[in-house]
């Protein structure tokens, strides 16, 4: 009997300190830690980039701000980084820039080329000296960047700046004088318009022209 008092003592005891194992508190402390370390369902989904939150309308606008920002020069006449604007005169543009590299008539008017500039003028009669009456559009052909675009960017590139443009031309012929054969995509900027010129062999942007509408 006393053999089996014991061991129910015994077995009492083990229960016990199971029973109070299995209940031991976890400190604070590392109840934060595991939290902390664990992320929410709010913090594993992905927040709606703010474009896709925009409404058609707003999309619109932004593309239309867009645009009128980068053909605020033009809107104005003028260029990025050339100082002669359109309704110069062209005794004023060999005043400013010197004696062209070369000049003539061309398309009932005259022009003046200077490195990767161009300038169509129209004719002054009165003056057989120096017939070259008022600009009334430039020609840009060289590397740098007009209103945002650069050379050799691709419709594409053009699109995301610009937005569509206002008309597209192509003279499928080759018989226009200005622009041959090569895709133009015009912008409206006020009383002027910007012709984005894409040559025909690889489509890729070649020139910029802003042309008065006197033209």
């Amino acid at each position: 009997m006393k053999k089996l008092a014991v061991f129910a003592l015994i077995f009492c005891f083990i229960f016990s300190l199971a029973g109070c194992s299995g209940n031991q508190e976890v400190p604070a402390a590392e109840n934060e830690q595991k939290y902390t370390n664990q992320e929410s369902p709010a913090q594993n989904e992905e927040e709606p980039k703010p474009e896709e939150n925009q409404t058609p309308q707003e999309t619109e606008a932004e593309a239309k701000g867009q645009r009128e920002e980068l053909l605020a020069e033009a809107n104005a006449g003028k260029m990025t980084g050339i100082d002669i604007a359109l309704g110069t005169q062209g005794e004023q543009v060999t005043a400013v820039l010197g004696e062209p590299e070369l000049w003539d008539f061309f398309a009932g008017g005259t022009f003046l080329s200077y490195d990767d500039v161009v300038f169509f003028c129209t004719i002054d009669w009165e003056d057989e000296e120096n017939p070259h009456g008022e600009v009334v559009r430039i020609v840009y052909m060289g590397s740098g960047e007009v209103y945002g675009l650069n050379p050799g960017m691709n419709p594409e590139d053009v699109r995301t700046l610009l937005g569509e443009p206002d008309e597209t031309y192509q003279d499928l012929n080759g018989d226009d004088e200005f622009y041959f054969d090569n895709l133009v995509w015009t912008y409206t900027a006020g009383e002027n318009y910007v012709d984005v010129v894409f040559d025909s062999a690889y489509n890729l942007l070649t020139a910029i022209h802003l042309v008065s509408t006197a033209d």
